[in-house]
Order: structure tokens, then C-alpha cells, then sequence
């Protein structure tokens, strides 16, 4: 009866101690005093995660893996969001524009003739990759996301001095991890990771064609008012 209890109670510690190593083994990425630091934009991703009425992955998703591609231009009057997620029922893709973006004052600035929506006017739409998911995975696998380091933790990097251009932000989270990833100008940049980036957005141009690109609306002037949720800087 001793041994019993004696066997029950290391199973019982044992089971506690691989509880607290799952709980603390989540890997985050990169840590949030450095995401804090090298970028505002992400602080804009999670004002627009919210716009979007999507659920923030910092700690984990429910689903086997989630990637969402956020490409952005200087200048641009809106934003952008592809989200891909595989779960017990395969892969699914979703593509999302917001017609209203805050910009680094903390202002809502509105795509002509959309003031009348208010502060969360945008548009979604299923898409799928025009070589199938099992190829499009394969793809994006090549292309070592889970592995490549945000753009201002190269070594040795320095920027390119560019006020004009576009870049690309990346949020990747499964079970038990979360990275985000931001590269700015990345054609302008002589190293191989940003070669990566520039790769992989022209192969995701291939596979979404006129899905990549949106909105193509004119533009003949910006409202903008103070919204009650500033982005901090």
C-alpha cells in the first residue's frame, strides 16, 4: 500500500513539473521589449487586428498554424491582411482590406467617401492559392518563416535610408509559439533574408493575381478626426 502511494504521488509531481515546462516552453518571438522598440507597426497591427474583428494570436491559436501577411506601401490610404489557417479541416485563406487607417498621430484617416462608416469600414473575401493549398504550403515553406529573423535584428543592419517605399509584417502562431516579423523596403536592401521577403511577396502576387492588389479606387481627398484609441509611440 506504501509503494502505492509512494508510485502515485511521483506520478502526481512528475505530471505537475511537465505541466509548468508546456506552460513555459511558448516561444515568443521576437520579445516584446524588442518589438516595442524597433517598430511602430506593430502597434498598428493590433489596432487593425480589432478593425478586423479578428482574435489577437500573441499567445497561441487554437488551430494547427495561422500566418497573416500584412503588406503595406508608403502613402497608402488603407491596409491590407491575408491570413492563412490550417486546422482539422485543411487550410483556408481569407484576404481583408480596411478602408481606414490610423496613422502616427493617432488620427483615423478615411478613404474618400467612406466618413460616413466611421472608424471600421472594411471588406473580406475567401481566397484560394491558384496552385492548391498542399503546394502553396510548400512554398511558404521554402521560404523559412518560422526561422527568419525581423529585418532590424540582422547583423549588421543598417537601414537604407529610404523615406518612400513598402515592406511587409508577418504574424506566425501555432500551439505553443508566436513570432512577428516586419522588413521595410526590402529590394533596397543588399542581404539575403530580405531577397527572401522580396521572393516571397512576387510569388504571392503570382498565386493571388488581382487579389493581391487592393483597393483600386481614386482618391480625391482624406478626411481625418481624432480617433479615441491613439496608437502610443
Amino acid at each position: 500500500m506504501r509503494f502505492l502511494v509512494s508510485l502515485l504521488t511521483i506520478i502526481l509531481l512528475n505530471s505537475c513539473k511537465q505541466e509548468k515546462t508546456a506552460i513555459s516552453s511558448f516561444e515568443f518571438y521576437p520579445d516584446t521589449a524588442t518589438i516595442k522598440k524597433i517598430s511602430f507597426y506593430r502597434q498598428k497591427i493590433d489596432w487593425l487586428t480589432s478593425i478586423y474583428n479578428l482574435p489577437a494570436i500573441t499567445k497561441g491559436t487554437k488551430d494547427s498554424l495561422i500566418i497573416r501577411f500584412w503588406p503595406w506601401e508608403a502613402l497608402e490610404l488603407w491596409s491590407n491582411l491575408f491570413e492563412f489557417k490550417l486546422d482539422s479541416n485543411g487550410w483556408k485563406g481569407y484576404r481583408y482590406c480596411s478602408y481606414t487607417f490610423p496613422d502616427q498621430d493617432g488620427e483615423i484617416i478615411h478613404v474618400d467617401g467612406n466618413e460616413k462608416f466611421g472608424d471600421s469600414v472594411f471588406i473580406a473575401k475567401q481566397i484560394i492559392p491558384k496552385c492548391g493549398w498542399d503546394k502553396f504550403y510548400d512554398s511558404i515553406k521554402l521560404f523559412k518563416l518560422k526561422t527568419l529573423p525581423t529585418q532590424k535584428l540582422l547583423t549588421n543592419f543598417q537601414e537604407p535610408g529610404i523615406l518612400d517605399g513598402d515592406g511587409v509584417n508577418f504574424e506566425i502562431a501555432t500551439n505553443n509559439s508566436y513570432r512577428w516579423i516586419s522588413y521595410s523596403h526590402p529590394s533596397s536592401c543588399n542581404y539575403p533574408e530580405c531577397k527572401t521577403i522580396v521572393n516571397l511577396r512576387e510569388m504571392m502576387i503570382r498565386q493571388f493575381d488581382n487579389d493581391y492588389y487592393w483597393p483600386r479606387v481614386a482618391v480625391k481627398k482624406i478626411s481625418s478626426h481624432k480617433t479615441k484609441n491613439p496608437l502610443h509611440f
